[in-house]
């Protein structure tokens, strides 16, 4: 506290260090979280959760998952003890390999390891402080839409600069690569690129593998250093190997990077915290010198990292079995995204909704721009009781067949009452 604040706070008659602390707005997700538990309306949905539900409506508990935790519960074996403050080994051995594959060059050759972490957030934190510390880089660029918590955990760990590129198209609601690359070749030389590598979250839209070849060559060419976050791997293709597939372009093309891999959606784990920081480097003997580093920080951060979830996702991997029923999971997961993408467009279309809807079924994973502006969106909340980011982001989860004509009917409704600035309509704007 500054001398002038505990001055002010001196002049009252009861003294506190905390009179001048300003109350700081909700935060949206919470505060509709909050609202949706407060709305008494029995047709109430929410689609502005940040989970996976099942066709019920409810949070998805994998089966493995109910498996792996029995086994480890009766584990005799298994004690309290805190894990060492780079996680538990076998964790990140499975997770280093999910994303660079059992082939990879870089993990033959001892380039590439990675730390655990909590979840995706603490991912983050620990890779800021690192570059800050270690290779005074404090310039962060980021997509337009990428979640305001993330720049504020770069800007809390000591980046001092922080600048938005183009990624969306408001007017088609597909992706603007015209104005990515632009914006990427324009970056100034020794910043940090914060990228997603699929199911962009909020957008939906990524880039093809021949756009990302093109992303890599601007990225080593502009002297960028990635930073990828991977939250959702197999749920765009069903295929954990094919989701991954930008990050191995990358790789190939020998271009340093981190990668935040969390595992809050893909196995269903979202309140363990089960997360990874995944880094691959271009000389082995660099290796061991920044693991000390980041065991520094994570010592100062937290000291040891929770252990339950990251042994399931252990426990899962290590098994033939149940890491074939997992990948089932996921495969199921990505083919029920598409089908309620493809009813939801169907339905809107049916009903003659202003506008076109092919960008739902364009985009991809878990989440939908819709393309509804903030005062429709409080429209479907204050007269349909359905609640969605006021960006007009969707979770498509939420969808199945017994809300999906609702829904459809309430936006329907909404457009005819509250015309739109623009509408995705053949790339006009009307």
């Amino acid at each position: 506290m500054s001398l002038k604040l505990v001055n002010d706070a001196e002049e009252h008659e009861t003294f506190s260090w905390f009179y001048n602390v300003k109350q700081l707005p909700e935060v949206e997700s919470l505060s509709l979280t909050r609202q949706f538990k407060e709305d008494d309306s029995e047709n109430k949905l929410n689609f502005a959760f940040s989970c996976c539900h099942d066709e019920e409506g409810k949070p998805w508990v994998l089966p493995v998952v109910r498996i792996a935790e029995k086994v480890l519960a009766n584990t005799t074996s298994l004690s309290k003890e805190y894990l060492h403050p780079l996680g538990y080994e076998t964790f990140n051995n499975c997770a280093i390999q999910m994303l660079l594959g059992e082939e990879s060059p870089s993990l033959i050759e001892n380039r590439a390891f990675a730390v655990q972490t909590i979840s995706a957030t603490g991912g983050i934190r620990l890779a800021a402080e690192f570059l800050v510390d270690c290779l005074g880089l404090t310039t962060l660029y980021t997509t337009e839409e990428t979640a305001k918590s993330v720049q504020l955990t770069f800007l809390k760990a000591g980046f001092l600069e922080y600048k938005e590129i183009r990624y969306l198209n408001p007017y088609t609601l597909s992706l603007d690569f015209d104005g990515l690359i632009k914006d990427l070749s324009e970056a100034k030389k020794y910043s940090v690129i914060f990228l997603q590598v699929s199911s962009h979250n909020p957008t939906g839209c990524d880039p093809n593998l021949q756009q990302w070849e093109e992303i890599a060559e601007i990225i080593s060419n502009g002297k960028l250093f990635p930073i990828f976050f991977f939250a959702f791997q197999g749920f765009v293709s069903g295929d954990v190997n094919l989701d991954v597939a930008p990050i191995r372009i990358f790789e190939q093309m020998k271009i340093e990077f981190f990668c935040v891999q969390s595992f809050a959606f893909a196995f269903a784990l979202y309140k363990e915290r089960a997360g990874c920081l995944c880094v691959t480097v271009n000389n082995a003997k660099q290796v061991n010198p920044i693991k000390s580093q980041m065991l520094c920080l994570a010592n100062s951060m937290y000291a040891s990292p929770p252990s339950h979830g990251a042994r399931i996702v252990a426990f899962i991997l290590g098994d033939r079995m149940l890491s074939e029923s997992w990948r089932c999971s996921i495969r199921n997961i990505a083919e029920r995204l598409k089908q309620m993408r493809s009813y939801l467009r169907e339905e809107l279309e049916r009903l003659g909704a202003l506008g076109t809807w092919s960008h739902i079924t364009n985009q991809q994973g878990i989440y939908c721009m819709l393309g509804l502006n903030e005062i429709q969106v409080e429209h479907l909340k204050k007269h349909y009781h359905i609640y969605l980011l006021s960006n007009g982001r969707m979770n498509v989860s939420g969808l199945n067949m017994d809300n999906i004509q609702y829904v459809a009917k309430a936006i329907y409704d909404t457009l005819t009452v509250i015309c739109p600035n623009f509408l995705v309509t053949n790339n006009v704007n009307i």
